[in-house]
């Protein structure tokens, strides 16, 4: 009877080993095929998506005095920067500047003693020499609520209207300006009607500056309310989120490391679990039957939360998810995201440069790189016919080139195909991944494909947690 059953488990040991190799082999076989049609073009992908983002008050001299920073957007391709941050511009005066996040100089009780050196801070001047050196279109913000708060409004538009002027006379005219950020200005009617003062003062000072407001819960709703009243003056809308989501919002749980690793498309828990992807269709029919078919949308506040909210997530990872969300606003159709922020000691391993490691750039630098590219281009219909949600991407064309972008957020080498619904004789000639290193700063390697034997058909072998972006041309 003993003997039986050692015989059994013998048996049934060596048929889960078998079931094992067998189920694993399945596993390395697994393939994701992307069907990419050439012929249907969906809409020119903006040149304002691999945005940068300066939160005046963090950034010493010291991290822009060698160059290589604008120099960097420059090479890559970054088109603007937004300044001087978020909650920032509130407090901001750009005539007199504190160097603190939150120490205004309009304050009855301000003390000039508090200033900072301004050796420790990036002023406007500093400011615009980077935009000249890089070649971006500046992207500016008017401290709105200070005028509002302190019963100021007028002397705040005149620095506003001084504000552009300077601009303008620095051969900088035609900025995007942003007025206020995620305020509370009296509620929407008020908020609404104060950024018509300052907006159509600033206008009629350089008629081609583009104008934005912020709203962080966006609705369709909430736009067209908002349009009803300033409608005449905003050329670009903003909502701020990051995943899984910004602030330290009541009833909230943490992202996790394993819950991104399956989700998509991502969005933002905190905002009716709104849909990154999927916004702009809805934000536009609101625009669109409120009377302003042009309104343009923008993120310039995207990024990761607060360090209590996402768990499970090492350096090189959270630069993934870096260029994982910002992947969403090319697939979206978005017209400008910045990413928040390129600088900021308090969480160095989320920002785009870290600071502790004499500015060296985190990995997320690799993404934004091949990403830049395909700003300008044209989006293309891109099938991702097996639904993994670990491995997703789009297609773009651009000046004669197929670019093909594919994200494996997986632990695992994933296997792909990519299938040319064209007549064209397509070869290719580079492939380029963001993959992990010993160190976490992540480095860029070449990823070659292979031809199948269908025509414009090849496959390529995906590094685990990369980012990899395939150029094809015409022959």
């Amino acid at each position: 009877m003993r003997l039986n059953q050692l015989k059994t488990s013998k048996t049934q040991f060596l048929l889960g080993c078998i079931f094992c190799l067998l189920f694993n082999n399945l596993q390395a076989q697994d393939k994701t095929t992307f069907s990419i049609n050439t012929a249907n073009v969906k809409w020119k992908i903006s040149d304002y998506l691999v945005g940068m983002h300066s939160v005046y008050s963090f950034e010493p001299d010291a991290f822009y005095e060698d160059g290589s920073y604008a120099n960097w957007m420059k090479e890559t391709g970054i088109n603007t920067m937004r300044y001087p941050g978020g909650t920032v511009v509130k407090y901001w005066d750009w005539e007199n500047p504190t160097g603190d996040l939150k120490l205004d100089s309009w304050d009855p009780k301000w003390n000039p003693k508090n200033q900072i050196k301004p050796e420790e801070w990036f002023g406007l001047d500093e400011y615009i020499a980077v935009v000249k050196q890089s070649g971006i279109t500046p992207l500016l913000g008017v401290n709105i609520t200070s005028g509002y708060q302190f019963n100021r409004v007028e002397e705040s538009i005149e620095r506003a209207v001084k504000m552009v002027k300077y601009l303008k006379d620095a051969g900088l005219g035609g900025a995007f300006w942003y007025l206020g950020n995620e305020g509370k200005n009296g509620g929407l009617e008020s908020e609404a009607k104060l950024f018509v003062q300052h907006a159509k003062a600033m206008k009629a000072v350089d008629p081609d500056i583009k104008c934005m407001f912020n709203q962080n819960h966006l609705t369709p709703t909430y736009l067209k309310k908002y349009l009803a009243i300033a409608g005449d003056y905003i050329d670009i809308v903003e909502t701020h989120g990051k995943w899984p989501y910004g602030g330290t919002p009541k009833g909230y749980e943490p992202g996790t490391f394993d819950e991104w690793q399956v989700e998509s498309p991502l969005r933002d828990r905190k905002n009716s679990n709104r849909i990154w992807r999927d916004q702009i269709p809805l934000l536009q029919k609101a625009a669109k039957e409120a009377g302003y078919p042009n309104i343009k949308f923008a993120n310039n506040e995207y990024g990761i939360g607060k360090g209590s909210n996402v768990l499970g997530f090492d350096r090189y990872s959270k630069s993934l998810l870096v260029i994982d969300m910002l992947q969403e606003f090319f697939i979206g159709n978005w017209y400008m995201a910045c990413y928040w922020s390129q600088l900021r000691s308090s969480s160095e391993e989320s920002v785009r440069s870290s600071a502790r490691e004499n500015y060296r750039f985190n990995a997320m630098r690799y993404g934004f790189e091949l990403l830049a590219k395909a700003q300008g281009g044209n989006m293309l219909e891109t099938s991702n016919l097996d639904g993994n949600k670990s491995v997703y991407g789009f297609a773009a064309k651009k000046e004669g080139e197929y670019l093909v972008y594919v994200l494996n957020k997986s632990n695992d080498n994933q296997e792909v195909s990519l299938h040319f619904n064209d007549d064209q004789n397509l070869v290719f000639t580079e492939g380029k991944s963001m993959v992990n290193s010993q160190d976490k700063f992540g480095k860029m390697v070449s990823t070659e494909v292979s031809p199948k034997r269908q025509k414009n058909s090849y496959t390529a072998n995906l590094k685990p947690m990369s980012y990899t972006r395939f150029t094809f041309k015409n022959n």
